[in-house]
């Protein structure tokens, strides 16, 4: 094998060498990314679900009560005392 034909496989494994580096710190820069952005996601979807199921549970609490007090005045039974 000509001399420079061992020069130039030696070139690219150089590069390979390289590349994959720089293809490794990429990488890990894109975990980094994706986890920072994760975190923020998750942070914000628990926020907003939250908010909204208290709402909703504020929202639907007098007509569950009234429906459960009149379903048991409908079967005959006395409303439940209150435990204020």
């Amino acid at each position: 094998m000509p001399p420079e034909c061992s020069h130039a496989a030696s070139k690219r494994s150089d590069h390979g060498d390289f590349a994959t580096a720089v293809s490794s710190r990429r990488r890990r820069h894109h975990d980094v990314l994706f986890k920072t952005f994760w975190t923020w996601l998750t942070a914000r979807l628990t926020s907003y679900v939250s908010v909204h199921a208290a709402a909703t549970a504020a929202a639907i609490e007098p007509v569950a009560v009234t429906s459960a007090v009149v379903y048991r005045h409908g079967m005959g039974l006395p409303a439940p005392a209150r435990q204020d």
